[in-house]
């Protein structure tokens, strides 16, 4: 039970700045695509995120974040829309404001769950 909340922190913060910038500033992915890509970028940067900060430090683990979301979400703006230099400055700047928002969330991550016995992938 320790983990739903981070969870729902870090969805919300990736459904709303993917929904913000690739949905209405950039309008390059409908809606349930940008909500689908947030379940999928959640789930797999949170358990990256058990498994690597106990690890590395905090900017290794951000800019590792930060290559995920690049990647996802250029695949998947690529798959709707093609190769454009708008599809490649969306991916630059999702992994950017996911970036700026990992640096803080890590610190939590650190102190409220990696601090509690048998809450992490890595005992």
């Amino acid at each position: 039970m320790p983990h739903l909340l981070p969870l729902f922190i870090k969805f919300v913060a990736m459904a709303v700045s993917l929904g913000l910038l690739l949905g209405a500033v950039l309008s390059l992915l409908p809606g349930w695509t940008i909500v689908l890509l947030a379940v999928v970028l959640t789930l797999l940067s949170y358990g990256g995120d058990l498994m690597m900060i106990p690890r590395v430090k905090n900017p290794t683990a951000v800019l590792a974040g930060i290559g995920l979301v690049f990647v996802l979400v250029l695949l998947t703006v690529l798959i709707f829309t093609g190769n454009s230099a708008e599809t490649w400055v969306g991916a630059v700047i999702a992994g950017v404001i996911v970036g700026a928002f990992e640096y803080p969330y890590h610190n939590y991550l650190r102190s409220k769950i990696m601090s509690m016995k048998g809450n992490s992938l890595v005992n």
